[in-house]
């Protein structure tokens, strides 16, 4: 069996006797923390847009914080302030609510699955990188922290994104397969009851 790798290596079919992947397994979560993540991760979109773009700042997010550096008005270190920790929240969301949804396991892990992660990782590093490179010489200034902190769960999206579809074309393949096995088997039987 010849492993490829690269550029052709995504192009090419899966097998199911692709096992090279196999020997190296990474403990999952439990599959229900999936759901649980990715409402965990809208959640903090929706908190992320209803303060950002709505100002919408409930007195409950108004907090004391220590701070390690803090650069508002002043600068303070070691030091505890006052601040809305909303931004923070929304942020701390997402990446805990798409770390649950991308380290749980599917229904059926087996080494096929594991073959679509590793294309998935791959995909969502070179497609979060391109991107990062592309920001970084078109948004200067202050805009380019916005950048920053997208980028903080930008590949675990980009991931979930690639992942699903591999999985979702995968089976969509597998179906249509069957259906023409399927389909050739009465063809097959039909001859040999004609005959």
């Amino acid at each position: 069996m010849t492993i490829r790798t690269g550029w052709k290596a995504l192009r090419a079919p899966m097998n199911e006797d692709s096992t090279h992947l196999s020997r190296f397994t990474v403990p999952r979560l439990p599959r229900v923390f999936c759901p649980i993540g990715l409402a965990i991760a809208c959640a903090g979109i929706a908190l992320a847009v209803a303060k950002y773009r709505f100002k919408f700042m409930p007195k409950i997010f108004e907090t004391q914080m220590f701070a390690i550096s803090s650069v508002a008005l002043e600068s303070k270190s070691f030091k505890w302030i006052h601040a809305n920790i909303g931004g923070d929240v929304a942020i701390l969301l997402v990446l805990v609510g798409l770390y649950l949804a991308t380290f749980s396991r599917e229904r059926v892990e087996s080494a096929l699955v594991a073959q679509l992660r590793a294309r998935a990782f791959f995909l969502a590093i070179t497609v979060n990188t391109v991107l990062l490179l592309f920001l970084t010489l078109t948004i200067f200034g202050f805009g380019y922290i916005g950048v920053l902190v997208a980028n903080l769960g930008s590949m675990l999206a980009i991931y979930q994104v690639v992942f699903r579809y591999l999985l979702w074309r995968d089976a969509r393949y597998r179906a249509e397969r069957t259906v023409a096995q399927s389909g050739a088997e009465e063809v097959q039987s039909s001859r040999v009851a004609g005959v």
